[in-house]
């Protein structure tokens, strides 16, 4: 028998026993569009708090080694390592709170999604995760023309978005190379926050649009036929916390 009629036969809503023990195994439904959008939120928030600030003191602090060029001796291998470190803190002062905010996003939107649990049968090796029916299905199939219409709206988005912002921005851009040098760092970054905004906001419609339809073909996927819905009703039924207390 083919595996369509056994599905089409599955015209009934998984129970809560059913969508329970899915849960317990690490089936549950999940958005990667979530985790995107959480990370483009975290990037724009970023940019808004801390880029400005931070960049300005990361050239200071490399202007500052670069004015005292002197101060620092390279005589030994190990004084190049001390500028180095020096370098690399001074970088790391820039990128760490950018990378933890987005970090603290990202793991927000993993939780909120489903709580966190360890499942050790979902990193078990299995041969129908690399069998190339099952990827052909899985590439021709309703997942895969959901994917390549997310690519497509992904795609379409960023064209739209790149063009209105080269459209309003593009005359300032040229006025501002004819002007006053110093008045680049802060319009540029006016127009990356902006350029992250639009992308931010397209990226949150997706992500909405592909938590429902996860969760509706997670449990989709977890349908049941009238008969195992019948058997588990009976398995309840004769189970001891469902029997009647006394008895004859």
């Amino acid at each position: 028998m083919s595996e369509k009629p056994e599905h089409d036969s599955k015209t009934e809503e998984a129970t809560e026993k059913r969508l329970r023990e899915a849960s317990e195994k690490g089936n549950v439904p999940v958005s990667r569009e979530a985790g995107t959008f959480a990370s483009l939120a975290a990037f724009l928030l970023a940019s808004v708090l801390f880029l400005r600030d931070g960049a300005r003191r990361l050239l200071d602090a490399f202007s500052r080694m670069m004015d005292d060029a002197g101060g620092w001796s390279l005589q030994q291998s190990g004084d190049a390592t001390v500028l180095f470190q020096a370098w690399v803190g001074a970088c790391a002062l820039f990128v760490g709170p950018i990378l933890l905010l987005i970090l603290a996003f990202g793991l927000t939107a993993a939780f909120v999604q489903n709580p966190p649990r360890i499942v050790l049968d979902r990193i078990k090796p299995e041969l129908s995760r690399i069998s190339p029916g099952g990827g052909w299905t899985r590439l021709f199939g309703s997942r895969g023309q959901i994917e390549f219409g997310k690519a497509a709206f992904k795609l379409a988005a960023l064209a739209v978005i790149l063009g209105l912002l080269l459209r309003s921005e593009g005359e300032a851009a040229i006025a501002l190379m004819m002007g006053d040098p110093n008045a680049i760092p802060d319009r540029l970054l006016a127009a990356v926050v902006k350029l992250l905004a639009a992308v931010a906001l397209a990226a949150g419609v997706l992500a909405a649009a592909d938590l429902v339809w996860a969760r509706l073909s997670w449990r989709r996927e977890l349908r049941m036929t009238r008969h195992e819905v019948k058997e588990e009703h009976k398995e309840a039924e004769g189970d001891p916390m469902h029997a009647p207390i006394g008895g004859a």
